[in-house]
């Protein structure tokens, strides 16, 4: 599928819903809302005090519209793989389930499929392979 409009009623409202609850089970959607890999990397890598990276990831985020926009702005030298290497390599991708119901939907139309996302390639590939859209 092929967008090249910012708004698709139907399709944009069923693909919002699929959020971290609706892909994995309670103990690792719960275990993600408490503990940002974000936030990680901005202690470990930027080394920002452990209090401060909640706040900061957010500032970032609302200011620049992704965190590593936001820290090559302020000047950090971060190399985008490393850095999504560091934040999606820690997900637990082995707890995201098939989706058959979106599978099919995909399926039911003739169209290409395009897949727009703000992470890396690697990351989108194990999670489409984990929901298994295209199998």
């Amino acid at each position: 599928m092929e967008v090249n409009r910012p708004y698709l009623a139907g399709h944009v409202n069923f693909l919002i819903s699929i959020e971290p609850e609706t892909l994995l089970d309670y103990t690792h959607a719960f275990h993600l809302k408490r503990f940002n890999v974000g936030e990680e990397f901005l202690v470990k890598k930027c080394r920002f005090a452990e209090v401060k990276a909640p706040s900061l990831r957010i500032e970032l985020f609302k200011t620049y519209g992704r965190s590593l926009v936001g820290l090559r702005f302020l000047g950090y030298d971060i190399d985008a793989d490393d850095y999504h290497g560091f934040v999606y390599g820690r997900l637990p991708y082995e707890a995201i389930k098939p989706d058959p119901q979106l599978r099919a939907l995909l399926r039911s139309t003739g169209q290409r499929k395009i897949i727009l996302t703000n992470s890396d390639r690697k990351h989108t590939i194990k999670v489409v392979e984990r929901i298994r859209l295209f199998q």
